[in-house]
């Protein structure tokens, strides 16, 4: 997420929506709201913003609120730690607006996350595009905390 400058609370991390329209995801965009997120996917998509698109396609705000979603979303709680004394994963609780989904994703020995079998691939109907902001949040904080992984796969080959 992006650190935007807000003068009396120092530096803040823009909040990231996934925009949903007619059941198909339109990607991840930042914002400082849902609005704010939307507009930016409208701009995105080739318009000067939601009124340009509102005054192009005849629709009312109501009517592209209606079928138009921006869903916060967040990570929270990433730990790194032993399944059952046999593998190592990665824990997270992914947050959609208010719904909490507290899960896993394997590690392999090389510190990566396992492709094979992967829970936000087979667990949940994620789109592409959150699977994909959800790996990549989590291969970051992989990649920041090499040593903690390094350590608990040196457990296991003792």
């Amino acid at each position: 997420m992006a650190a935007k400058k807000n003068e009396n609370k120092g530096y803040e991390m823009e909040k990231m929506f996934e925009i949903i329209a007619n059941d198909h995801s339109y990607g991840i965009y930042p914002g400082e709201d849902k609005m704010s997120a939307l507009e930016a996917q409208v701009s995105d998509a080739g318009y000067r913003g939601i009124a340009d698109l509102l005054e192009t396609t005849g629709q009312s705000l109501d009517e592209f609120l209606a079928e138009t979603k921006a869903i916060e979303i967040e990570i929270k709680r990433i730990r790194i730690d032993f399944w059952e004394e046999e593998k190592v994963a990665v824990y997270f609780t992914l947050c959609l607006d208010e719904e909490k989904i507290s899960t896993l994703e394997w590690v392999d020995s090389d510190g990566d996350l396992e492709v094979s079998d992967s829970h936000i691939d087979s667990a949940h109907q994620f789109s592409h595009h959150l699977k994909m902001f959800i790996n990549d949040k989590l291969n970051d904080y992989l990649n920041r905390h090499r040593d903690e992984v390094d350590e608990l796969f040196e457990a296991i080959a003792a």
